[in-house]
């Protein structure tokens, strides 16, 4: 990502001390005799904001099948106090009569974390253009620092292949 160069004269947002979370530009000031060189630009709204990770479920040549704990995602330092904000899945080979249909548990805290599960329509490679979308239980969305996710499917389309979640966390 490329950013535009700005005057540092311009720059309101100085300070300092650094923050936790901080993320420093090298800015050439050699020119600006008038400014502190000890203070340091703020850029946090450069910081991604949205974590997404895929877990695959099933080799692509592999058909998918029922069943709890199909694949488990550990929780690592980084996602802690986040919360799971989007659920999707695709899949290499679609079922071609069947619903691919998938939930994740929080094993760690021992409930569900879709009131709507995971779909993948007959015919479709992935959830984002299911007829049901998944729904995200705002009492259960939040992660901590060693959760072990499970994923388990509920109903495997019959003939589909290739299962991957796609699950995207955000600091609340």
């Amino acid at each position: 990502m490329a950013l535009d160069p700005i005057k540092i004269s311009d720059y309101d947002e100085l300070a300092a001390e650094p923050a936790a979370g901080d993320l420093f530009v090298i800015v050439d000031i050699s020119e600006a005799a008038d400014i502190d060189k000890t203070k340091h630009i703020k850029y946090s709204n450069l910081v991604p904001t949205r974590h997404t990770v895929g877990v695959p479920v099933t080799s692509p040549l592999q058909l998918v099948t029922t069943g709890d704990g199909k694949a488990y995602l550990p929780i690592p330092t980084d996602y802690d106090g986040m919360n799971l904000v989007d659920a999707q899945a695709s899949v290499s080979d679609p079922a071609s009569a069947a619903i691919v249909t998938v939930q994740i548990h929080n094993l760690t805290g021992a409930a569900d974390m879709l009131t709507t599960r995971i779909t993948i329509d007959a015919t479709e490679y992935t959830s984002y253009t299911a007829a049901n979308a998944s729904v995200i239980d705002a009492a259960n969305d939040d992660v901590s620092e060693g959760d072990m996710l499970r994923f388990d499917v509920d109903v495997d389309g019959d003939d589909a292949k290739g299962l991957t979640i796609l699950c995207s966390f955000e600091k609340p």
